[in-house]
């Protein structure tokens, strides 16, 4: 699939992996989401960038920006969690569209009977 109807350029929300992210996620889960439609695969950072219409040098400004913060252990929001080391712009991509759903509760339900 090359495109999806919900995919758009102006997506507000796109979860953006490289393979490294992809094999962690579970390539069997990987392969069911984007069977189910909700991954588009990129040959590499480029190709994402021009589906989207992201200018490819401030996508890689970005990218850049990140792998800086992520080899130093913090970035200049105070993130010190980066589950992606370094994205290597030159790796296949992921991109899948987010939307924020609470979906458990973190500890339980409290029930008083």
């Amino acid at each position: 699939m090359d495109h999806l109807p919900f995919f758009s350029p102006s997506s507000p929300l796109l979860n953006l992996s490289v393979s490294q992210a992809a094999i962690s996620f579970g390539l069997q889960s990987l392969s069911f989401y984007s069977k189910a439609g909700l991954f588009l695969e990129f040959p590499d950072m480029g190709s994402f960038a021009a589906h989207f219409d992201i200018p490819l040098d401030e996508l890689a400004a970005t990218m850049s920006a990140y792998n800086a913060a992520a080899l130093s252990g913090r970035d200049e929001f105070g993130r010190e969690v980066f589950p992606v080391m370094v994205y290597d712009t030159r790796e296949r991509v992921y991109a899948a569209l987010v939307t924020p759903v609470i979906h458990y509760t973190m500890g339980g339900l409290k029930v008083s009977l």
